[in-house]
């Protein structure tokens, strides 16, 4: 009797010592799983350190915090005519009077630096004036016009830039993605022809409908949030699952060539 107490008890014990060594199996590959999810900017930035730029620097405080870290930054610039300057700012967001000539002499921008201009009021009357003051900043600070990126919604205005050296795009209209819009993809077709620019932007959800419309064109696009809150909870990583899985596939894609993400700095959020 006791000889089979033992057979069962040792039966036990196998069976709980197998139970413990899968889930302690599980909890390993959960957890590598979980850290790689979780700090997968890091990975998608040593694979794709070119393509990513940062979205929105528009302050001093967060081009500091940035651009060392690196290739590019996005801001946002609007011109003034009467005081023929640029103000990094996004309307409606509130000006801080930061002019475009202090805002990268803060840094001392290198060769390396790059620099993605969202001309939020670029027009007929503007151009002309804007150009000859973006050309006297490069001069003045020792820079490359290659070095920008100068974007647009009118790139009927864009074509001064590009033949002096500046690389253009063309920011397309948000109404893309909308139901029949077949009218407004010919017009974008069109005016693309007649006014081309160096590439096209717009956000990551029209990825796929420029992949249709515009299959030959260099894009840029926008924007995966690189100031992830991190967690091991089941539905975040599955979420995060999704996201990685997203972020590879546009950054994979030879013509996608920067995609902006966003950043949380410590000050100048704006």
């Amino acid at each position: 009797m006791s000889t089979k107490n033992n057979i069962f008890n040792s039966s036990i014990y196998l069976f709980l010592l197998n139970q413990k060594y899968r889930i302690l199996g599980f909890l390993i590959v959960y957890c590598t799983f979980g850290i790689l999810l979780n700090f997968q900017n890091e990975l998608v930035l040593k694979l794709f350190p070119k393509k990513i730029w940062i979205h929105r620097v528009n302050s001093i405080e967060k081009l500091n915090e940035v651009h060392k870290k690196f290739t590019g930054i996005e801001l946002d610039i609007v011109y003034n005519i009467k005081s023929h300057s640029f103000d990094v700012n996004h309307p409606p967001t509130p000006s801080i009077n930061l002019s475009l000539i202090e805002y990268l002499s803060a840094i001392k921008p290198l060769p390396r630096n790059k620099f993605w201009l969202d001309f939020k009021n670029l027009s007929q009357e503007n151009a002309l004036f804007s150009l000859k003051r973006l050309n006297t900043l490069c001069k003045k600070l020792h820079l490359d016009p290659e070095q920008f990126i100068v974007e647009a919604k009118t790139p009927s205005h864009l074509t001064s830039f590009r033949k002096i050296g500046y690389k253009t795009s063309y920011y397309l209209p948000d109404q893309i993605n909308h139901p029949n819009n077949n009218l407004l993809i010919h017009q974008i077709k069109r005016i693309n022809s007649v006014n081309p620019t160096d590439y096209i932007s717009s956000g990551r959800r029209d990825y796929h409908l420029i992949k249709k419309e515009f299959p030959d064109q260099k894009i840029l696009t926008w924007s995966f949030n690189y100031s992830e809150r991190k967690s091991i909870a089941p539905y975040q990583l599955l979420r995060k699952t999704r996201t990685l899985y997203s972020k590879l596939k546009i950054l994979s894609d030879d013509n996608v060539i920067i995609v902006l993400f966003g950043y949380k700095a410590k000050k100048g959020n704006r």
